[in-house]
This record gives structure tokens, C-alpha cells and sequence, in this order.
């Protein structure tokens, strides 16, 4: 009899993995695949202009740090000073960029195995007001990031060095702090919920870690 399952496929993941159980050596080995895509030679002889477009395309779900990343790098290199309207609508944005990851990861991605369900669909059967609320907050951050990336949830298009191709009207950025204030009970319930969530035990650490310099 074989002593080792391997799932060569592990699904809802983003990216490629597997895992391997040694039942003989109670062993388990996790082998996530990275394909290089080379970003850095594809960016070689473009235009600086042309580099925050290409590079956010490493990934459709977090498009926005891997763009803001590029527009700070170039920024710096060329010593250009943003204003503080540009600083708090990139910041902005990217909290909509992390609210739509976040829902979607702890939804749709992982919520299924905690609450031991097969799919989000399913999730959606049982536990029909828990699956609305990770969409409403997923379709929040997919919003912020339509405003101010220039009417796309994805690969915006209003970033540009410096600033922005055109800002916000004023009454979208009220329309939008409305639903951001509506929004906080989910947030605060969705946190309730994973809190509550026995997924494998945390030692508490004995003392504080830094992550270094530049952290903010």
C-alpha cells in the first residue's frame, strides 16, 4: 500500500501548486510553481512612460501596488515631488486594491475550505448572507479603483507620473465615501467571522520584530 498521497493541482490559488503527505514520515511537502515571466527584461529600451502599463500587468487581481511600485521608482529617479492630493488618491486606490484582493481571497478563495464547502457557490447556498457580504465588499474596492483609475477595476489607465490624467469629480469622491462609510459593518463583521476561524495554532511572539527601514 503507498504511504504518499500527492495532489499534483491544488485549486483556488492563484498561481500553480501542489502538495505532497509522507504518511510514513508525517511529512508534508508544499511545491508551489512560479513561472519567471521576465518583467524586467520586457521593460528594457521602453520608454519610462510606457513601464507602469507594462508592469502591472504581473497580475489582474493586485494590478494597482505593482503600478503605484513603477510610479514611485521613476519618480525618484527623475526627483519628482507629488503633491498631497496625488499621495492621498494613490493611497485611496490602493485601499480599493486591497479590499477587492482581500474579498476576494478570503471569500471566494479560502472561505470554502474553512467553512468546509466545496466552492463559493456552495458557500453561497449555505451561507447566503456571508457570501454576499464578501461580494459587496470585493465590488466596494472594484469600485474605488474604477473612480480613480479612470473607469476600470483592473490595469488602470488614470495613473500617470506625477499625478493623474484627470481627477476624480467631487461628487463621485462623496457618492464613494458614503458607500466607504456603509461599508465598515461588513468589514468589521467580515474580520468577526475569520477571527473566529480555528485555522492552526499561533504562538504568541516573545518579543517584537521590525521590519526594517522605510516602512513608513
Amino acid at each position: 500500500m503507498s504511504k504518499e498521497i500527492k495532489i499534483n493541482h491544488i485549486c483556488r490559488v492563484e498561481g500553480h501548486g501542489g502538495v505532497t503527505i509522507d504518511m510514513e514520515r508525517d511529512i508534508v511537502n508544499i511545491e508551489v510553481f512560479e513561472g519567471s515571466r521576465f518583467f524586467e527584461f520586457l521593460v528594457i529600451g521602453k520608454s519610462y512612460q510606457e513601464i507602469p502599463q507594462i508592469v502591472c500587468r504581473i497580475c489582474a487581481i493586485c494590478s494597482i501596488s505593482h503600478m503605484i511600485t513603477a510610479l514611485m521608482a521613476i519618480e525618484n529617479a527623475f526627483g519628482i515631488q507629488i503633491s498631497r492630493q496625488t499621495m492621498l488618491l494613490r493611497e485611496l486606490i490602493h485601499c480599493g486594491g486591497m479590499i477587492e484582493s482581500h474579498g476576494l481571497h478570503l471569500f471566494c478563495l479560502a472561505a470554502p475550505d474553512y467553512l468546509g464547502v466545496t466552492s463559493v457557490i456552495t458557500l453561497a447556498e449555505k451561507e447566503p448572507e456571508l457570501a454576499n457580504m464578501g461580494l459587496r465588499l470585493k465590488k466596494l474596492g472594484n469600485k474605488i479603483q474604477e473612480i480613480i483609475g479612470g473607469g476600470r477595476p483592473i490595469h488602470p489607465i488614470n495613473l500617470c507620473i506625477g499625478g493623474f490624467g484627470m481627477i476624480p469629480e467631487k461628487h463621485e469622491l462623496l457618492a464613494l465615501k458614503k458607500e466607504l462609510e456603509t461599508a465598515v459593518d461588513d468589514g468589521i463583521r467580515a474580520a468577526q467571522v475569520f477571527s473566529k476561524i480555528d485555522i492552526f495554532p499561533v504562538d504568541e511572539p516573545q518579543s517584537e520584530k521590525g521590519a526594517g527601514n522605510g516602512c513608513g
